[in-house]
């Protein structure tokens, strides 16, 4: 500590004699101007203790006295009293609330409830209204009768034709093994493109064999694309996991240089300064991960000679690289 950072910090050095008179008996001892301003500075704060407190005049408390009394006598509360609310409002407000409630509720019910039988009766009314005369009757019997009939033949027909129509467009069996043989063999599109011109020949429709090809291709596709967005969303992860650990890494190191930093100034400011244990651990390993083994391995051996930081400090010692 100079000659002016002395004086600039004469009041903290007296309050610090009490704790520490050695060390800034070790800091005035260098300059005689810094020990004659710290004992006439001291002298001066002994000498201010000194002095009495001066009180007020009797006769400033009495006019304060006086006027209090003045100002409280001319105070009326009628006004308030006559426009504040009765205490028995709220709660005649809430026994209405109650009460309308109470009469709301089975008013409520009662007309749910005729609603609910006067609903059938009217539906059964127009049910009645729109029921056929027995005179009609017999007319519409014979009409659903014949349309039964009808049906009944065009089934038998339709029975009957429908062998030979499939006998006609069944295709050879050889034909069909080729065919379902290429389809396994090919590709997607090739599969697609020898369905559809094998599709005449066997009588089926063509849009049906393409669309069939396209939903056996599908799930190729889907699995396929699955795969590649998987991997795209693994590689997208692995990367921002990479970049979140380099910038982790980024900020311990700017936090253990601004460590050593303020070490290295305030030990260069205060010579007396003797770090604790918890500050010559961090020192140990903020030296280490900066690089400097020979400053690490000499702070981190003062934090193992202290009980609280003993074991951290041996196992950050067993880190370190040999010198």
């Amino acid at each position: 500590m100079n000659c002016e950072q002395c004086k600039e910090a004469v009041f903290e050095l007296i309050e610090r004699e009490v704790a520490d008179p050695a060390g800034v008996k070790e800091i005035l001892d260098r300059c005689p101007e810094c020990r004659a301003l710290f004992d006439e500075m001291k002298a001066a704060l002994v000498a201010v203790d000194q002095l009495p407190l001066e009180e007020p005049p009797a006769r400033v408390d009495a006019d304060i006295l006086r006027a209090a009394l003045m100002r409280r006598t001319n105070v009326t509360r009628v006004g308030r009293r006559r426009f504040q609310a009765p205490p028995w409002a709220m709660a005649a407000i809430a026994l209405l609330a109650v009460g309308v409630g109470v009469w709301a509720i089975p008013r409520d019910t009662e007309l749910a409830t005729e609603d609910a039988l006067g609903t059938p009766v009217a539906e059964s009314d127009e049910a009645i209204a729109a029921a056929p005369s027995p005179a009609s009757a017999p007319a519409e019997l014979e009409e659903a009768v014949g349309e039964k009939a009808e049906q009944a033949l065009r089934l038998n027909q339709e029975t009957q034709t429908a062998p030979l129509a499939k006998t006609a467009a069944k295709p050879s069996v050889a034909r069909q093994q080729r065919a379902r043989t290429k389809r396994k063999s090919a590709p997607a599109p090739a599969r697609q493109v020898e369905a559809v011109e094998a599709a005449p020949e066997e009588g089926i429709d063509v849009g049906a064999v393409a669309g069939m090809a396209d939903m056996a291709e599908a799930p190729a596709a889907n699995g396929r694309a699955a795969g590649a967005a998987s991997t795209v969303v693994l590689a997208d992860e692995s990367a921002d996991r990479e970049a979140n650990k380099e910038l982790k890494e980024d900020d311990d190191d700017a936090t253990c240089r601004k460590t050593v930093a303020d070490f290295e100034k305030r030990r260069r400011r205060d010579t007396g300064f003797k770090p604790d244990a918890e500050l010559e651990l961090a020192l140990g390993r903020c030296y280490a991960k900066l690089g400097d083994t020979k400053r690490a391995r000499t702070w981190l051996e003062r934090a193992a000679a202290h009980p609280k930081t003993k074991i951290r400090a041996q196992i950050a010692l067993k880190k370190l690289t040999p010198n």
